[in-house]
């Protein structure tokens, strides 16, 4: 459901599956299923040693996909439109950001023969980010 191989060598590698660029909500939620998973897997390894309850695999993942839920929808995490399918997946609740107000800024390209160039960062891989100026 992550989309996503996991390598269990060691635990940075099993942490570092979480996307590099994703809401603080789906990074909540990332961490949240690799640790429900784990925690369900010795549940089921000690109910199985322990109890002779034998948990079945159905039951296992309904256990951890209930737990990541919950997980989510308690996140103080926000994210973005574009997570909404992701959330969805896990039946988490959306936690989108609120925009105070919106004003529009009109950029005017520079007559010749002098450029334009972007020197605070704020333009990467053709994506800007959101922000404002202030007067």
């Amino acid at each position: 459901m992550l989309n996503c191989v996991i390598d269990r060598s060691s635990v940075d590698t099993l942490l570092s599956c979480r996307p590099i660029r994703c809401s603080s909500q789906v990074s909540d939620i990332f961490l949240a299923a690799i640790l429900h998973t784990l925690h369900s897997l010795w549940w089921a390894r000690n109910s199985l040693r322990f109890t002779n309850v034998k948990p079945t695999l159905h039951s296992t993942k309904v256990r951890i996909h209930s737990f990541i839920a919950m997980s989510g929808n308690v996140s103080k995490g926000k994210c973005m439109h574009s997570d909404f399918p992701f959330l969805d997946t896990f039946a988490v609740s959306l936690h989108c950001r609120r925009v105070k107000e919106v004003i529009q800024v009109l950029w005017k390209p520079s007559t010749a023969p002098w450029l334009k160039v972007n020197t605070d960062g704020s333009v990467l891989g053709g994506f800007a980010a959101c922000g404002g100026a202030v007067p």
